[in-house]
């Protein structure tokens, strides 16, 4: 009897054994695996969640997965995969290394050596993308030993070009009709505060659920008319009569001729214009010592990445994607000569193949222009 009874203990242990093997140990049904590491099917639900319009977009038009399961299995696969390879590169980023550049694109975005402008993009989700970012940058710098001279020179070049424009940190209200741009006005001379009038009357939805506040924008981004109502206003002052401006497309410099829509601004704050500091745009000054030193940086991560790939032991457990492993090492083989280099799956291919600003174009860190 004792001995059946240990058998049918044992039984049961390599039941639970087998079971919690399938769950990942702790539980938990596993999506994929990755070599040694798994995606579970909760993380893989939470990123299906997370999946946007324009990332979805433009891995769609860049021959990617066009269906958010598909992009977000894809691209948790091909970070798994990047980070391990960062791993054996021993090129994976530190938490400050990823904070100092979180800092910096999203005060630059879409310049060189930074990450593209996502509106919808979750401080989360950002710095997730952020700590694959500077991994692949990682690879693309270690086999170069880039000294502080070389960027300092660097730096010396080019901060000529890298000057902030005087910039003004505004509240707004906003809308198609000038009777209600002077009912509004007509409430701040009484007495109602700013935040009040643009949050209860302010046509513009982005703005208005920030109580007006559009944080900073500069000259080149605020149409000349508006610019001219709040250039000489002290912070807490709003504009005393109701701006007629016309609105450029979003993130384009402001031009007159567009549908004119009647302002009213609060200035916050001002500040003069500055030349950013060295630490500030150091992963931009890195990328431009990298373009001089080896111009085919990138071509040279995204192969390495390619081969990690082909040797991978990637499963997949979730029936609706069995094919996403044959597909994602497809996409990996190389590509055509000329082509770019870039990783699939919506993970961005280490900053290096963008130009360097020209000409006197300066620093333009991101903001909310009116009404975008």
């Amino acid at each position: 009897m004792k001995r059946i009874r240990a058998l049918e203990a044992a039984g049961l242990f390599l039941g639970c054994m087998v079971a919690l093997a399938g769950c990942g140990g702790g539980g938990k049904k596993i999506a994929a695996r990755v070599n040694k590491d798994t995606i579970t099917e909760e993380e893989f639900t939470s990123r299906v969640q997370q999946v946007d319009a324009l990332s979805l977009g433009n891995s769609a038009q860049q021959g990617g997965p066009a269906r958010a399961g598909d992009y977000a299995l894809q691209s948790m696969i091909t970070e798994r995969l990047i980070m391990q390879l960062a791993a054996d590169k021993k090129a994976l980023p530190t938490d400050a290394q990823v904070t100092a550049y979180v800092e910096f694109a999203k005060k630059y975005p879409n310049i060189p050596g930074s990450m593209p402008r996502n509106p919808f993009r979750s401080d989360e989700e950002m710095r997730r993308e952020a700590r694959v970012d500077v991994a692949l940058r990682g690879m693309a710098f270690g086999p170069l030993n880039i000294t502080p001279q070389e960027l300092q020179k660097k730096y010396d070049e080019v901060k000529s070009r890298l000057v902030e424009r005087e910039r003004y940190h505004l509240r707004i209200f906003e809308s198609v009709s000038s009777a209600k741009a002077e009912e509004a006005l007509d409430s701040l001379k009484k007495g109602v505060s700013f935040e009040t009038v643009a949050l209860t009357k302010s046509e513009d939805p982005r703005s208005r659920e920030r109580s007006g506040d559009i944080g900073f924008v500069n000259d080149l981004q605020l149409p000349p008319a508006l610019l001219a109502a709040v250039r000489n206003l002290k912070p807490g002052e709003f504009t005393q009569k109701v701006v007629k401006a016309a609105l450029p497309p979003t993130g384009q410099p402001a031009v007159e001729g567009a549908t004119p829509h009647f302002f009213l601004a609060q200035l916050v704050e001002k500040t003069p214009p500055r030349t950013a500091p060295m630490e500030e745009v150091r992963p931009l000054v890195e990328t431009l010592v990298l373009q001089d030193k080896d111009p085919n940086a990138g071509q040279r991560v995204a192969d390495q990445v390619r081969e990690y790939t082909a040797r991978a032991d990637i499963q997949v457990n979730l029936k609706q994607y069995q094919d996403l492993v044959k597909r994602l090492k497809t996409a990996m083989q190389p590509a055509a000569p000329g082509a770019p280099a870039a990783p699939p799956g919506g993970v961005p291919a280490p900053g290096v193949g963008s130009p360097p600003p020209a000409g006197p174009t300066p620093l333009v860190p991101r903001t909310a222009p009116p009404g975008g």
